[in-house]
């Protein structure tokens, strides 16, 4: 019995993502910031996408966030004012978006962080693909509130019906989704390695995310669990 619960959990792979997507154009949970960094790296999900730069500062060690782009304008000539400063209020702000021919093909381009090789035992990975449509959450949207305070399903813990459905934030997962991960026991039969994951917020707590979701480290409307491991067990 053993022999085959091993067997089982072996099945259930670490995700290391650290992917930077060129097209279609992936955000790093940018949306239209003033400056080339994400301002709300908890806005949309937990990107794991950031550099830390040494010797390039006085202070020494710094964390850039410039990965990913903005999200879409169609303003005429440019969303600008008279500054030059990005504005928000001009028509076609954050109105952009890319349109494909019914039938046509759509290349995926993107650059992996992290080593990923053929016939390489040491670096053998798997590139996995997920998205999502309307239909399978009609809440879909990029959200247009700019800012630190722009985190999908609002700023509190756990989220409210009245914040997730705010059109001015983003959503990826549907707010069930995610109160069902924080009600749901975590899967105990996970590789944890040293870390002493917390019993009491459910599947948002994982070696990776050991002290379970709270106010501050919420990301999105995502579930840690279902982010952290592939493939997932529930739905």
């Amino acid at each position: 019995l053993w022999r085959s619960l091993c067997c089982v959990f072996m099945l259930f792979i670490v995700v290391r993502s650290d992917v930077y997507l060129h097209n279609p154009r992936g955000s790093n949970n940018k949306l239209s910031e003033q400056q080339n960094n994400a301002q709300n790296q908890n806005r949309l999900f937990d990107s794991q996408n950031k550099f830390v730069v040494q010797g390039m500062r006085p202070e020494g060690v710094f964390e850039c966030f410039a990965g990913g782009y903005q999200i879409g304008d169609a303003c005429q000539p440019v969303c600008q004012n008279e500054n030059r400063d990005y504005d928000e209020t001009k028509e076609g702000a954050m109105k952009g978006t890319l349109t494909y021919y019914h039938g046509s093909e759509l290349y995926i381009e993107w650059v992996v962080q992290h080593g990923c090789g053929v016939d390489q035992p040491n670096i053998i990975c798997q590139m996995i693909l997920q998205y999502m449509c309307e239909k399978d959450n009609p809440g879909l949207r990029d959200g247009t509130k700019r800012g630190n305070e722009n985190t999908a399903g609002g700023e509190e813990e756990p989220p409210t019906e009245l914040d997730a459905a705010e059109p001015a934030l983003g959503q990826h997962e549907p707010l069930q989704f995610y109160l069902d991960c924080k009600t749901r026991e975590r899967q105990k039969g996970l590789y944890t390695a040293d870390q002493n994951v917390n019993d009491n917020r459910g599947a948002t707590a994982t070696r990776q995310n050991p002290g379970g979701n709270n106010a501050n480290n919420r990301h999105g409307l995502e579930c840690p669990e279902e982010r952290d491991y592939y493939p997932y067990w529930h739905p």
